[in-house]
Formats: structure tokens, C-alpha cells, sequence
């Protein structure tokens, strides 16, 4: 199922940050973001400028290349799931992208590195300021789109696999 919201190509899937901007990703401090206004399906996201951010003490703002929407992003769009942010929002719990600027302390990362992230909702838009420990060095494979579905969901699968099994039940403190 895809949707578009102009300019911002929008896949269930995928998000890609297409504005055609500088590579800052902004002009004059304004940056695009999908926003969910009002709790709903996919195609009720809207598409605005808002504010560019900046990168606080042990934060990175990274230029978002890709951003991955999953099962749980239409959940918390439609309201339910446990975790609802206020309105207005950004979807998308993982991203790839380039650091575009480091904040006070920020040692990890430099501007133009490549990282992947996650941060529960927020990164489908064009930049986004994470704490550093958000994030991870991205290899120059796989590509960003492929990248930015790896946080989340690939570790999802096998825990229940990997869990060992507690066939007696542990008996409640005295």
C-alpha cells in the first residue's frame, strides 16, 4: 500500500526525505516533516514546514535519508498503541541518515557520518536531533533505505527463539 504526500515520497515501509534541498536539508531554519494532527490511517499524515532542530548536549542532528514505518507506527498514528505523543508528530521509529552537526560533548560522531538510529517516533522528516547514544556508525553497505529498517524489527523475530525456556514457574517472595 503507498500514498504519496508531495514532495515527500511516503511508502508503507519507507520514508524517504526528498525535498531537493541543500544538503543541510533546510532554508531559512525550516525543514519538511509528516505529521500526524489527528489520530487516523496513514494517508490522513500531512506534509508541513516546521522548525529546523538543534543539537543539544550529547545530541547529533541527523540529516534523515531514510526513515522505516512499521505495524507499530500505524498503531500509534490510529492511537493504539501504549504510547501516545502529542500532537502534531512525526511517525517512524527508525532512520537512516548523515550527522549534519554535533552538540556540546559530542565526541562519537562528526558531521557527514553516516548512522543509523532509533528514537520510538519522530524521524520521518528531514533532520532530527537524537541523543548520541541513539545511535550507531553505519557501514557504507547496506544503503539507506535498507538501513533504516534494521534497529527494530530484525531483532523482534528471534527472542522468542532465542529465550530459554521456563517450563517451572518461579514462585512469588515471601
Amino acid at each position: 500500500e503507498s500514498f504519496d504526500i508531495s514532495p515527500l515520497p511516503v511508502k508503507i515501509g519507507n520514508v524517504k526525505a526528498a525535498s531537493g534541498r541543500p544538503a543541510s536539508g533546510t532554508v531559512n531554519g525550516a525543514m519538511k516533516a509528516l505529521l500526524c494532527t489527528h489520530y487516523g490511517p496513514p494517508d490522513e499524515l500531512t506534509h508541513a514546514d516546521i522548525p529546523a532542530p538543534t543539537a543539544g548536549p550529547g545530541e547529533a542532528v541527523v540529516r534523515v535519508k531514510a526513515a522505516a514505518l512499521n505495524y507499530f507506527d500505524t498503531l500509534i498514528i490510529a492511537g493504539k498503541y501504549q504510547h501516545k505523543p502529542a500532537f502534531p508528530f512525526s511517525p517512524a521509529a527508525e532512520f537512516a541518515g548523515e550527522i549534519e552537526s554535533v552538540g556540546a560533548g559530542v565526541t562519537a560522531f562528526k558531521p557527514d557520518d553516516r548512522v543509523i538510529g532509533h528514537i520510538g517516533w519522530g524521524a520521518a522528516r528531514e533532520q532530527v536531533a537524537v541523543a548520541v547514544d541513539r545511535l550507531v556508525a553505519m557501514p557504507a553497505e547496506p544503503d539507506f533505505d535498507q538501513a533504516a529498517g534494521l534497529p527494530v524489527t530484525p531483532g523482534s523475530p528471534p527472542y522468542p527463539l532465542q529465550a530459554p525456556p521456563n517450563p517451572t514457574p518461579t514462585p512469588p517472595p515471601a
